[in-house]
């Protein structure tokens, strides 16, 4: 048995044996906002979380599987995972996302030469990120005391990140700077410091993404000439070479 299914494996056994879920269940009801109806959790070794607008799955996170992690360190990172269900359903907008992702598709299509179904996951990708970013803070606003566990499960994500392309390395320094305020090195990245910062302090997705709109206007390409910005985000993207599968466009948050 390898470390990953040793892991696992401590993981099921933690969740069968520590009473997690009525912990979990005091936590929902503390974090449930007036304006939505959540009033089920269950956790669970999907991996993954899920909300469906009545009830929430907690079932944690690949990068949570690590050998020096005990019940300790998945006991705090569900309830951090369980808070950002109810924030990110409280306070973003499918609605907005998805219409963002289709938009996305067509720009990077025109732009770079991209698969429509790349450029959607691609654009819905960096809006996540900043979603998760904004609505993190929102969290912490209204709960402090997350802080200090928010921080582990964003620390322990980032660790477990593996770039496998240019972008995608890219995408992870962006996710490291808004989830956690790591300074960006690439000057792609610094270039649009203030407008990634104004985005994670938007009042609403809308404005989230109008703000990326703003950033993606800064994008030199071929087909556009007399950006004012030679270092924007997208400069690694060249046209007519794909740099990334639609498995590492997808979000990496819990």
């Amino acid at each position: 048995m390898d470390g990953f299914d040793a892991a696992l494996a401590r993981y099921r056994a933690f969740l069968a044996h520590d009473p997690i879920t009525p912990l979990l269940r005091r936590s929902l009801a503390l974090l449930v906002p007036d304006n939505i109806r959540i009033d089920t959790v269950t956790p669970d070794d999907s991996l993954r979380c899920t909300t469906d607008g009545t009830s929430v799955t907690v079932g944690g996170a690949e990068y949570l599987l690590r050998t020096d992690f005990d019940a300790r360190h998945w006991t705090a990172a569900l309830r951090v995972l369980l808070a950002r269900e109810i924030q990110h359903d409280s306070s973003s907008d499918r609605d907005v996302c998805a219409a963002f992702a289709a938009d996305a598709g067509v720009y990077f299509h025109a732009h770079y030469a991209l698969a429509p179904e790349t450029g959607a996951l691609l654009g819905h990708r960096i809006l996540n990120i900043l979603e998760q970013a904004r609505t993190d803070n929102i969290l912490c606003r209204r709960f402090p005391g997350y802080l200090p566990l928010l921080r582990f499960v964003c620390y322990a994500q980032l660790e477990a990140a593996a770039p496998g392309s240019a972008l995608a390395a890219l995408l992870d320094e962006l996710e490291a700077f808004a989830l956690t305020g790591i300074p960006c090195g690439t000057p792609a990245l610094a270039a649009v410091r203030a407008e990634v910062e104004a985005a994670i302090l938007a009042p609403s997705a809308a404005a989230c993404a109008v703000i990326f709109l703003t950033m993606r206007e800064c994008i030199p390409c071929p087909r556009r000439r007399g950006s004012s910005r030679a270092n924007s985000m997208c400069a690694v993207l060249p046209p007519g070479k794909p740099m990334m599968s639609p498995r590492q466009c997808a979000p990496l948050g819990g």
